[in-house]
């Protein structure tokens, strides 16, 4: 029969595994984020107008379009982390599920196309 501090103690490893999955999680997301924001300014300087461009030829976008290719890209790469798992993506994203239901829909974006192939169900 275990006694309190044995109980006490596996509950603690566990928490301490758990808290240590999900720092290993919220590293992964940043790390994907750093790497989002890299392509984005990257992406971003490449439509600086250069001197010899003049001001009818520049490259015109809005703050709407890119929010919404950001949020595209976001929502991807939760899908890749998640492999295709939505409840998993909407987790990582930091939304609902139905939120993220929403985005793909007006997105067109197909969360199937991102699950792995050894992952599939193959009934």
């Amino acid at each position: 029969m275990e006694n309190n501090f044995e109980v006490k103690s596996k509950f603690e490893a566990a928490d301490s595994l758990s808290k240590q999955r999900l720092t290993s999680n919220r590293v992964k997301a940043l790390k994907s984020l750093a790497i989002l924001l890299l392509h984005e300014v990257e992406f971003l300087e490449n439509l600086t107008p250069h001197k010899n461009i003049s001001p009818s030829e520049e490259i015109i976008f809005t703050l709407a379009s890119e929010v919404e290719h950001f949020e595209i890209e976001l929502i991807r790469n939760a899908l890749i982390q998640s492999r295709g798992h939505q409840l998993n993506a909407a987790k990582f994203l930091g939304i609902k599920i139905s939120t993220l239901n929403m985005k793909l829909k007006r997105y067109g974006i197909d969360a199937r196309s991102f699950i792995a192939p050894d992952t599939e169900n193959h009934d």
